[in-house]
């Protein structure tokens, strides 16, 4: 549970955390901006930053969209913790937790900027997720099936995404020459980001790139 990892972060490693998100010059920046981070705050592992930011840029989303503020947001969590079941969060932690969300939900400029365009790059009917090839051999029989006349080779490509809250997936069947166009096709969609993320700087706007 991401909610308890942050109230059991040692003080000095979640003031560090802070002081870092605080220091961190927007100009260029991944919406998941944990391995900018990473360098300033050794004690706390990139795989432990990543989900207490996301959640960090979710809970700003919901209290700008509610029209809350950090210190209400930060005592509804503390509410709601209080009348849940002990073993899944203890009610002595939770004033600790109430706090340290409220220090993150106020830190300004780069949690805003983070938070929406997170919440724009997700506002998708599908979201991707995953993506893998399973390549096969079929063999291929004429008249009897006592030997097999030729054989192809079929590649799978299966597409795994999220849709209303649900991970989902589908599979499409390619040849050769159907994984060259889709590699063409992904390389020109790659140099027109390119393209783009220099227009967008050169321009002076900040600059956002989803990391994963």
């Amino acid at each position: 549970m991401v909610l308890r990892t942050i109230a059991d972060l040692e003080e000095s490693i979640f003031v560090a955390f802070v002081k870092a998100i605080e220091e961190t010059d927007t100009k260029y920046l991944a919406v998941d901006f944990s391995e900018t981070l990473a360098p300033k705050i050794p004690a706390l592992k990139v795989s432990q930053m990543k989900p207490i930011l996301r959640t960090a840029l979710s809970l700003y989303n919901i209290m700008t969209s509610r029209n809350r503020s950090p210190e209400e947001l930060g005592n509804d969590l503390k509410e709601t913790i209080e009348i849940t079941d002990p073993n899944i969060f203890p009610h002595d932690k939770a004033s600790i937790l109430r706090d340290r969300i409220q220090k993150l939900l106020s830190i300004g400029k780069v949690m805003a900027l983070a938070a929406k365009t997170l919440d724009v790059m997700t506002d998708q009917d599908k979201i991707f997720c995953a993506v893998k090839v399973l390549s096969d051999i079929r063999p291929v029989f004429q008249d009897s099936t006592d030997a097999v006349s030729a054989a192809v080779v079929i590649h799978n490509l299966r597409i795994g995404y999220h849709q209303d809250g649900e991970h989902r997936e589908f599979s499409v069947a390619m040849s050769l020459e159907d994984v060259r166009k889709v590699k063409e096709a992904m390389e020109r969609a790659e140099r027109k980001s390119y393209t783009l993320k220099a227009f967008v700087q050169n321009s002076g706007i900040t600059y956002f790139e989803d990391k994963g």
